[in-house]
């Protein structure tokens, strides 16, 4: 118990200075040149425009429409790279066919893409069509990789156990395969956000997103970039805060299955 006390106090210790570093960083980089202009907004700054920000209506409206489109696009994607997944994952040969497709996926450029969903869905909801195109490969080898990593005598006693197909597959084989998937979609999930907004800046959306906001700044002033170091916060927050959340139901899985 002490020594799991003592890690804990270590790890958080590490991190609040791993955070004093990166603010350090970003102190000494935030310098003037020769003009008097900063080349980076420094923190002081920033943090100043992200109190300004907070307490705008059009934060929290933008905050909104960016989550809603990612979550949108998060899921649709989800729910197709589950069930091709699980599939695939049970039948070695599906799982070779759909190789080219995700290939495909992977590599595929998004900002191409951008203008051919702004073309046909207009620059409300073309962002969260990239974030299909950018999702759904990562949740699928997720779960491919889970599938795969299912132990061969597991696999053997379920075709002596089960004439079923589909009760191993939901009762025994997803389990052991979730804490890949919340794997993968954790970290498809803060690409998702980053793809949303890079989306919304390129579409030239001018109604609620963090994009639109980071456009609409920038226009408005282009030599302060302070606010939209701010609106990268808000981001890098929202990311961060997921990703806690993702953590602690990864844990508790784990728990369970132990």
């Amino acid at each position: 118990m002490k020594q799991a006390k003592r890690f804990i106090s270590n790890h958080y210790t590490l991190i609040t200075l791993g955070i004093l570093f990166v603010l350090a960083i970003w102190s000494l980089v935030s310098f003037k040149d020769g003009n008097g202009t900063f080349l980076f907004p420094s923190p002081f700054d920033t943090f100043k425009s992200l109190g300004e920000l907070l307490k705008s209506s059009y934060t929290y409206k933008s905050i909104g429409w960016t989550l809603l489109r990612t979550f949108l696009g998060f899921l649709i994607s989800l729910v197709l790279a589950l069930f091709l997944g699980l599939i695939a994952g049970n039948y070695k040969n599906l799982q070779t066919f759909f190789k080219p497709l995700i290939i495909v996926f992977k590599a595929v450029p998004t900002a191409a893409f951008v203008y051919l969903f702004l073309a046909r869905n207009g620059s409300r909801w073309a962002p969260m069509y990239i974030v299909m195109l950018v999702s759904f490969p990562i949740i699928y080898e997720s779960i491919i990789g889970g599938m795969n990593s299912i132990e061969d005598e597991i696999l053997d006693q379920i075709k002596i156990d089960c004439l079923d197909p589909f009760t191993p597959l939901f009762k025994i084989k997803l389990p052991l395969t979730f804490p890949f998937l919340v794997i993968g979609m954790t970290s498809s999930f803060a690409l998702s956000i980053k793809t949303e907004i890079m989306a919304e800046i390129i579409t030239g959306d001018t109604n609620y997103g963090l994009g639109a906001m980071i456009s609409a700044y920038r226009n408005l002033d282009p030599t302060d970039l302070s606010p939209i170091f701010a609106i990268a916060l808000i981001a890098i927050i929202i990311v961060l805060i997921i990703t806690l959340i993702a953590h602690l139901i990864e844990i508790r899985i784990k728990r369970n299955i132990q």
